[in-house]
């Protein structure tokens, strides 16, 4: 009400229809207020003028329905510690059959998001930060009305190598696959990050000269979440 006072709506017989009643004319607007979960509020215009008339002042609302997607994105530093997500827009919204992006979010402290939908199409909820490997999970099929929990999205953090070769004057050491990850060198060591904790890997060090040595010898590196590995050949 325009003096601050709240006035509380009660259903007629036509579902979806209320009514408030004793209401007294204002020279100024009453403000309807509507606290829909599971809609958008899409009508221009809440205020009401009520004149001294006695007539009835009818004001349609239209509003969207709508769905909750909720969630978790979560950290893994090392194989045995985990920290919440919360970097800024590192949670996306994408539509499933193209992987466009519909809406990005910031998770809170504890790495918990949400979204508002207003479609029922197959969605996606990826997590992206730098440093780690992304994730992507399914919340499953969209029902208006309904709060849907996604299941909980966990990136990994990165692994890192440092391979060293020493006595050829320039060596060279490459790494399997090399997808995703990048290599810095200076003066017979190659240090490589981005290595993926769910992918192993095998080094190739070769010279001019000089027989070509893989790395490990005893086959191929597993890298763990967030781990350093090291060799000198």
């Amino acid at each position: 009400a325009p003096g601050g006072g709240l006035l509380t709506a009660t259903e007629t017989a036509t579902p979806g229809t209320y009514e408030f009643t004793d209401v007294l004319p204002q020279t100024t607007a009453y403000h309807l207020v509507l606290n829909p979960t599971y809609y958008r509020v899409t009508t221009p215009s809440l205020d009401v003028l009520i004149s001294p008339t006695g007539s009835v002042v009818t004001t349609p609302l239209t509003l969207v329905p709508r769905a909750i997607i909720t969630g978790t994105a979560t950290k893994q530093l090392t194989p045995s510690t985990t920290a919440p997500v919360t970097e800024a827009n590192s949670v996306e919204l994408l539509k499933a059959s193209d992987s466009s992006v519909l809406a990005t979010t910031t998770p809170d402290s504890a790495g918990g998001y949400q979204f508002l939908v207003e479609s029922t199409q197959g969605v996606r909820v990826r997590v992206t930060v730098a440093g780690f490997k992304g994730a992507t999970v399914n919340p499953g099929a969209i029902t208006f009305g309904t709060t849907i929990t996604a299941p909980t999205a966990t990136v990994k953090a990165l692994a890192g190598a440092t391979i060293t070769v020493t006595g050829p004057a320039s060596p060279s050491v490459i790494i399997t696959p090399s997808t995703g990850t990048s290599v810095t060198s200076a003066a017979g060591v190659f240090t490589f990050t981005g290595l993926d904790p769910d992918q192993t890997y095998v080094f190739t060090a070769s010279a001019a000269g000089y027989l070509s040595q893989t790395v490990p010898s005893t086959g191929v590196h597993d890298p763990a979440v967030g781990g350093s590995f090291a060799a000198t050949v």
